[in-house]
């Protein structure tokens, strides 16, 4: 079986503090991301939680300091961002792309 997978974020993409951090991302197929995750959240933090302990109160300290967060703070998340995905890739980041 093939199944599509999706990337999800545990605090949504509204959390602009959270939204591209790694942290923030779990890989789930589409079924689980959609009638699991999203239509029993419940269920699915009661399951995050223990999949990953300790992840949640670390991105909700994140979270805490996102009013603390300024344009250089995004700037080098910008660019750690794209380290990491060299990393992932093997290919340099055309900033211009």
């Amino acid at each position: 079986n093939t199944y599509q997978m999706d990337w999800s974020h545990v605090y949504g993409r509204a959390s602009k503090i959270l939204r591209w951090d790694e942290d923030n991302a779990i890989l789930l197929c589409r079924h689980c991301h959609f009638n699991f995750w999203h239509h029993a959240p419940l269920e699915a933090a009661q399951w995050f939680n223990e999949k990953y302990p300790g992840r949640k109160s670390h991105l909700q300290e994140k979270l805490n300091l996102r009013h603390s967060v300024s344009l250089q703070g995004y700037i080098k998340i910008n660019v750690k961002l794209k380290k990491r995905l060299e990393e992932l890739t093997g290919k340099p980041i055309d900033d211009k792309a």
